[in-house]
């Protein structure tokens, strides 16, 4: 039998317990149409707090035929990792292949995902040996586009940890309204505009009144600034119909958030006089 090694990394820009629900959420999907079928064999939660799977998966190979695998995980919330075994059960006389994979806690709120295959075949598919690591290589990238998708589309959670990258991506968009889907999708993120110019943060209030937002989007972030102790930095541009939205918002929600909605209107004494 001949041998082939590769091993393949990834880092994710965010948190590992982010990555791991990502991960606990990965089949089905549309872009893993490889993986026909998915059986848990086995789950439970140790003496240790960790979650330990095994799992039968069914898998096309190459466009011909199908491979049942075995997987065995364990998630361990503690010390933020994600291992993973998996061999294939069947064809075994002619290929073996092994992988194990690790989700790791990393600093500055990423994580490192790391890929390492083994594959022994026999002279039979031999020839077919590049192809199969390029599979692997393939179904690895298709993997981390999956983490990345259910992250950003399904949790809704934002492509960006920190203020330039949440501004990359602004100045990318001339449409507001999706300037506006983006505050949308970062309301638990707001704080990464904590070190944002008074400029950036104007505009992302102009927005919010001139387009009417919802009017929790824009009580969110009127409290974030207001905490940020910013307000007259803020405010200078505004018109006063820019004003009289926001006033009228945030009286709507006076039922809602009943104090917190008056001490925002006190730090935001121009409201006042509107």
């Amino acid at each position: 039998m001949s041998e082939r090694e590769v091993q393949h990394s990834y880092t994710f820009r965010q948190p590992w317990r982010v990555v791991a629900r990502a991960y606990l959420a990965k089949y089905p999907h549309p872009k893993l149409s490889h993986v026909e079928s998915v059986d848990t064999l086995e789950r439970y939660v140790d003496q240790d707090g960790n979650l330990v799977s095994t799992r039968i998966l069914i898998s096309s190979f190459m466009k011909f035929s199908s491979v049942a695998g075995l997987e065995q995980s364990v998630v361990d919330p503690k010390a933020q990792s994600i291992t993973l075994f998996t061999r294939n059960l069947s064809y075994t006389s002619y290929s073996l292949s092994k992988e194990w994979c690790s989700y790791i806690a990393k600093e500055e709120n990423s994580t490192e995902y790391i890929l390492r295959a083994k594959v022994k075949a026999s002279r039979t598919l031999s020839l077919l040996m590049s192809p199969l690591m390029s599979t692997i290589a393939g179904n690895f990238r298709k993997g981390t586009k999956v983490l990345e998708d259910i992250m950003y589309n399904r949790m809704g959670i934002p492509k960006y940890s920190n203020y330039d990258e949440f501004a990359n991506q602004w100045n990318q968009h001339r449409d507001l309204k999706k300037k506006l889907k983006m505050l949308k999708k970062s309301l638990n993120y707001t704080h990464i505009l904590q070190n944002a110019p008074a400029d950036f943060l104007r505009e992302i209030i102009e927005i919010l009144a001139k387009q009417k937002a919802e009017a929790e989007v824009t009580f969110r972030y009127l409290k974030e600034f207001a905490d940020m102790q910013r307000v007259d930095e803020l405010t200078a541009c505004l018109t006063y119909q820019d004003k009289k939205i926001l006033k009228e918002m945030l009286e709507k929600l006076k039922e809602k958030f009943g104090q917190t909605t008056d001490e925002i209107m006190a730090k935001y004494g121009f409201l006042n006089n509107t």
